[in-house]
């Protein structure tokens, strides 16, 4: 929910920067769509992989457990989807971006800007890595909650660094001696 969220909130902040383009809002609002659709999708996926849905946290020895197998398969269809994503948002404003009619050093410090998205791209190509490695050890050796814990070290991160980058138009003031 909180990757979905910053990633909404930095497409709307590209729809208030590039609100004259046409061809732009368009896009934005399709890649809105997919996200929310994204979003919406894995959490149900997540919430309802068991029935009922207590299966997930009880363990029971003696029936049987109704749950869809939502190991590697489902954590890599997550994290490679969330790469496209995330690179399809980065990769949006370039085109626009090099067309903005500003002095040279303006535009890069906007290129900068920009480029820092860069980094939660990082952080989901690191994730997506990660899922891969935790799956074929759970598949090994079926500790589940001890090899799960390393996917937080690259999820919280991922999330962290979205809602740092959706905010940095807003820190321009702070910089305003720089640029």
């Amino acid at each position: 929910v909180a990757i979905t969220l910053s990633r909404a909130a930095v497409l709307l902040l590209y729809t208030r920067i590039f609100f004259a383009q046409t061809h732009f809002v368009l896009l934005a609002r399709i890649l809105q769509f997919l996200n929310g659709g994204w979003g919406v999708s894995f959490l149900f996926v997540y919430i309802f992989q068991c029935w009922p849905i207590s299966d997930v946290w009880t363990i029971s020895h003696r029936f049987t457990r109704h749950c869809v197998d939502s190991g590697t398969t489902l954590w890599c269809a997550i994290a490679v989807s969330s790469v496209v994503i995330d690179g399809a948002i980065l990769a949006l404003p370039w085109p626009y971006v090099f067309r903005l009619r500003l002095p040279r050093r303006e535009k890069c410090g906007v290129v900068v800007i920009f480029m820092l998205g860069a980094l939660v791209l990082g952080a989901a190509i690191g994730k997506t890595w990660t899922f891969f490695n935790v799956g074929n050890l759970i598949e090994k050796d079926h500790q589940i909650t001890y090899n799960e814990s390393s996917l937080m070290y690259w999820s919280i991160p991922e999330t962290c660094l979205a809602v740092v980058c959706a905010c940095l138009p807003t820190l321009r003031g702070l910089f305003s001696n720089f640029s």
